[in-house]
């Protein structure tokens, strides 16, 4: 062999050589990006899905008289789905009613929750028809439902609810109450007596959805609970108190079952204003929400916004991480700004001393 055929030869393997090496560096580089680009759009994601947790966590609800209407009617009919009554307002999907032993009541999906993805769709953008399209289908299938709620500290939880065909009677029954001006007796704060059954109604007076839902209690058995609040319809035209009504079993708070409450001991938590919390001899409650670890025996309300126990400080129903309830001091409850011995918190979240006092200038 030559020299001249030798260095050929060499030449020849050496651009293999480096056309391997470029090639395996495109590839490196166009993965990287790839990556890159799929950690860039998880992140946007990510923080899509908490910007919307935080819409949802602070959304208030308002509906208008004839999407009450359109809600009614929609509902009297049985159907294949979830058992689902909802609503959308600014792209909050408020689940305003579970059916009764519908596949979503037997997954636990609560009145109150509000509705994040269906099937890992956010429902953002979506009318009426678009969630109702996606929560019914053929009996059998699954729906996936990431949902918010106020007990989730701040996070959403997955939901799997096997479709089937809805029993209405029930809501037919509600429908006749409504429509044909069937009050029956008029039992206080919110509760009638009709046809031998206990219903919690509410008409709202446009500012709130109605509702009429019958209660699991014993008529012959109840006690409504005075709440201290005043009554008056002519005044107010949607409901400003929680109602609640027990009998020698169950405990309920408007139409919600307060879980485990035991209605011997459960009583109303006053100070001022505030009767939105109870407690009984194991649980203390906001609303129909059990707070997990609040003790009811040294549970106390120490302004408009928070509470504490001889362990814990609350605001509301979320326990603010930290907080020390022997030195906690409420700076301002419009603002949801506090401290204690060692920390500063804007609503539930610790802030440095710095950006607190910018807070409260």
């Amino acid at each position: 062999m030559n020299k001249e055929n030798f260095i050929t030869r060499k030449s020849i393997k050496n651009i293999i050589i480096a056309v391997f090496v470029i090639i395996f560096l495109v590839l490196t580089f166009l993965g990287f990006n790839y990556l890159n680009k799929l950690l860039s759009e998880k992140k946007a994601e990510e923080e899509k899905y908490f910007n919307y947790l935080r819409e949802v966590k602070e959304a208030h609800f308002a509906i208008s008289q004839i999407e009450k209407i359109k809600i009614l009617e929609g509902s009297k009919n049985d159907y294949t789905g979830t058992g689902i009554i909802f609503a959308v307002n600014s792209d909050i999907v408020f689940i305003l009613e579970v059916i009764k032993g519908s596949p979503a009541d037997k997954a636990e999906i609560k009145s109150g929750d509000r509705i994040v993805k269906i099937d890992d769709n956010y429902v953002i953008g979506m009318t009426v028809n678009d969630v109702s399209n996606a929560l019914m289908g053929e009996s059998g299938t699954n729906v996936t439902l990431n949902i918010y709620r106020d007990s989730f500290n701040g996070y959403s939880k997955n939901f799997v609810i096997t479709r089937d065909l809805i029993d209405n009677s029930e809501r037919r029954r509600y429908y006749s109450f409504i429509t044909e001006g069937k009050g029956g007796e008029d039992l206080g704060n919110n509760y009638n007596l009709y046809d031998g059954k206990v219903y919690y109604w509410i008409d709202g007076g446009g500012q709130a959805v109605p509702l009429m839902d019958y209660l699991d209690i014993n008529p012959n058995e109840i006690n409504i609970i005075d709440t201290g609040c005043i009554w008056d319809k002519e005044k107010y035209k949607f409901n400003i108190c929680d109602s609640f009504i027990k009998d020698t079993k169950k405990v309920f708070c408007n139409s919600d079952n307060l879980e485990g409450a035991n209605p011997d001991t459960f009583e109303l938590i006053s100070n001022g204003g505030r009767n939105d919390f109870s407690r009984d001899n194991n649980y203390v409650f906001y609303g129909s929400i059990k707070i997990e670890n609040a003790d009811p025996n040294t549970f106390k309300i120490i302004s408009n916004n928070y509470e504490k126990d001889k362990e814990r400080v609350y605001l509301r129903e979320w326990e603010i991480e930290g907080a020390d309830p022997a030195t906690f001091m409420v700076l301002s409850d419009k603002n949801s700004l506090a401290k204690d011995k060692d920390s500063f918190f804007m609503g539930t979240e610790k802030v440095d001393e710095s950006e607190f006092k910018k807070m409260t200038r």
